[in-house]
């Protein structure tokens, strides 16, 4: 979806095809805000909580498990170990990669995976020694000055097989759009988590956060709704679109759940769509047409509600481009929109056919969740680097999302370290909860 973009990093090599993209503004779901909001303490996970707060072998999710690569006098803080895979800093045959730095050994500072970069800071460090040792520890700059030391210990990007290049981000513009927001709760019948982080991609460049996503629940009904967007990175304001698409969905869907009925998918599309095309008009003073509005606000979006049922939870969802969603049971992953690459998906190409243009129909699902399932929204930053669920990224998330994780911990885990991959990501889950007595509510007919 994201035309891929020249990297002065990368000189003298391709240039890279890069995946793809964001949450609803909250008080409570910045990083760096006092309070997240108490979580249900059934459902507060324990391998967070008992873990040791300041052991260095310790990261944020709990202890180190017990396999060789694993061990004290191997582990670093921010790294993920696969035994079947082996270290993150060796090749397959045990060698170290290039430029590594373990534990015990003084840290190269940013970008310590490329030795390219190690060998410029070394040359930094000389020549502020020579301007009269202004250097220490080749720590030169806003790009090195945060890069040394870790606060609070284990809050390290989470690397997944090659790291990307440590940097200090630049500001993303004038407008307020965090780096990074999250939120977490549960009512009586589900439990939602959902974060959204800006790419490294964007952060280098100092671009804004294209994604959003947003979700509440409706009282009456026990309903929760949700809405993923991912901004198209070629139109002008791709970050307002999506903020717009997934506000004007779950207003929509309200009025529908007020109303007494279940939300209607041609309805919901096409009043996002026109809400786009009222806002692009705006901004040049006329009318316009849904060509020029794309170049301005283009946006993919998958919206959906899930509604309290006997066995969990039944789940609807309709989407417009080349965002996902995806049901998570026993470490296993299927596709519940269709996959990206599958031939019998509605999207089966690269091209993105994003809002304000609306199929008819539009391409919906309605499944069933059960408790021990997880059902998942994602933007194509986090899909891409899923792919079929069976690699790396599949097993890390399939570990750490068995059982809500805190609102902060799926942010850090989506937030992981892995070449190439540097697109904004964004991601909602949704598990079902156990309830005694009658599990359903009086939810929309």
């Amino acid at each position: 979806m994201r035309e891929p973009e020249r990297d002065p990093r990368r000189q003298g090599q391709p240039a890279r095809q890069q995946p793809g993209r964001r949450h609803a503004r909250d008080p409570q779901s910045e990083i760096g805000r006092p309070g997240y909001g108490a979580l249900d303490a059934r459902y507060d996970a324990p391998w967070y909580d008992d873990a040791p707060r300041n052991d260095p072998r310790h990261d944020v999710y709990g202890p180190v498990s017990d396999d060789p690569y694993a061990a004290p006098d191997t582990y670093t803080p921010g790294h993920t170990y696969y035994p079947d895979r082996g270290r993150p800093d060796q090749d397959r045959s045990g060698h170290d990669r290039p430029g590594q730095v373990h534990p015990g050994q003084p840290s190269a500072g940013p970008g310590h995976a490329r030795p390219q970069r190690a060998a410029q800071q070394s040359t930094d460090q000389a020549d502020g020694q020579a301007q009269g040792g202004q250097a220490q520890g080749g720590q030169q700059g806003p790009e090195h000055e945060h890069a040394a030391q870790v606060w609070p210990p284990g809050w390290a990007p989470i690397v997944v097989d090659r790291p990307t290049t440590e940097f200090e981000p630049k500001p993303p513009g004038a407008r307020h759009l965090p780096d990074t927001e999250f939120d977490g709760w549960s009512t009586a019948h589900a439990t939602v988590r959902l974060a959204s982080v800006r790419g490294y991609s964007h952060r280098y460049y100092g671009k804004p956060r294209q994604d959003h996503v947003e979700a509440c629940v409706h009282a009456a009904t026990g309903t929760v709704l949700f809405a993923v967007a991912d901004g198209v990175s070629s139109a002008e304001e791709a970050e307002v679109g999506a903020r717009l698409a997934c506000g004007t969905a779950l207003a929509v869907m309200t009025e529908h759940l007020d109303a007494g009925h279940a939300p209607q998918w041609r309805e919901v599309l096409r009043t996002a769509a026109d809400q786009l095309l009222m806002a692009a008009a705006r901004r040049y003073g006329r009318a316009i047409d849904p060509a020029e509005a794309e170049k301005l606000f283009a946006t993919t979006l998958v919206a959906g509600f899930a509604t309290p049922a006997p066995e969990g939870l039944t789940a609807s969802m309709a989407r417009i481009g080349d965002s996902g969603a995806w049901l998570l049971a026993e470490g296993q992953y299927r596709p519940a929109l269709g996959a990206k690459d599958d031939p019998a998906a509605a999207v089966v190409s690269s091209a993105v056919h994003p809002l304000p243009r609306v199929p008819d129909p539009p391409d919906q699902t309605q499944l069933t969740l059960v408790p021990g399932q997880v059902l998942l929204v994602g933007t194509d930053g986090f899909g891409d680097a899923l792919g079929d669920g069976r690699g790396q990224v599949g097993r890390l998330f399939a570990q750490w999302l068995a059982q809500p994780p805190p609102a902060r911990g799926l942010a850090h885990l989506l937030d992981f370290s892995r070449e190439t991959f540097d697109d904004d990501r964004t991601l909602l889950a949704l598990w079902p909860r156990t309830v005694q007595g009658s599990g359903a509510g009086s939810g929309p007919r």
